[in-house]
């Protein structure tokens, strides 16, 4: 007899043992197959013994189970993203990642995309685009749900007066520039955005960076 499962440990998501007989199938479906054999004899003083036992799995053809759906996403233009696609079926199919730019009307393979997980570093180009999975295992394809990518413009720096004259001991939270979210800097590039409380240095050089849609500014106000 014969029971499968899920769990590579048997527990109690696991099928009861099915009786095994020769040359039929038993239809059990599973990840983990474990068998056991109840042997017997009608005379006392004989030891049956197991002489040959073969047992061939195939794998179920006629479905692809897609266990992990590529979800809609947002992102700014040039930060890479990724979207994820998974089946439960051994052996695993193929996959082959596909786009569409008219609202998933016409699909296009996207070459070399075909792994489960496909990423992309999108263009302003890229935005409202759809992408998908599609599985094959040779006798039948499966598509995944179809996923939806935003891309967010990288904002311009905030404008402003580039010198600004303020009192001994004012903070950053004193310095003025026009956008949304600004943050200041003490470097054109790099580093880290200064808390409002800094003591500002006098002489000292300042940079602000604006963000929109959860995009900064990759150039900043001096």
């Amino acid at each position: 007899s014969a029971r499968v499962g899920n769990t590579a440990t048997p527990d109690g998501t696991w099928s009861a043992f099915t009786p095994l007989t020769n040359n039929t199938s038993v239809g059990l479906s599973g990840r983990y197959l474990q068998y056991q054999a109840n042997l017997s004899n009608a005379v006392n003083n004989v030891t049956p013994t197991l002489q040959q036992l073969s047992i061939a799995c195939t794998d179920d053809a006629s479905s692809i189970t897609i266990t992990t759906q590529p979800v809609s996403q947002a992102t700014c233009a040039g930060s890479p993203v990724t979207f994820t696609s998974a089946v439960s079926n051994l052996p695993l199919p193929s996959v082959q990642w596909q786009q569409s730019s008219d609202n998933g009307t016409i699909w296009t393979n996207i070459s070399g995309a075909t792994s489960p997980t496909y990423t992309i570093t999108p263009v302003m180009g890229d935005n409202g685009k759809q992408y998908r999975g599609v599985w094959n295992n040779g006798t039948i394809s499966q598509n995944s749900n179809a996923a939806i990518l935003t891309v967010n413009a990288i904002p311009p720096p905030p404008t402003g007066t580039t010198i600004q004259s303020l009192c001994i001991g004012s903070t950053v939270a004193n310095l003025t520039a026009k956008g949304t979210g600004i943050k200041w800097y003490r470097t054109a590039t790099g580093g880290s955005a200064l808390p409002a409380s800094s003591v500002l240095v006098n002489g000292s050089h300042y940079y602000a960076t604006q963000t929109v849609n959860g995009c900064e500014s990759s150039t900043r106000l001096d």
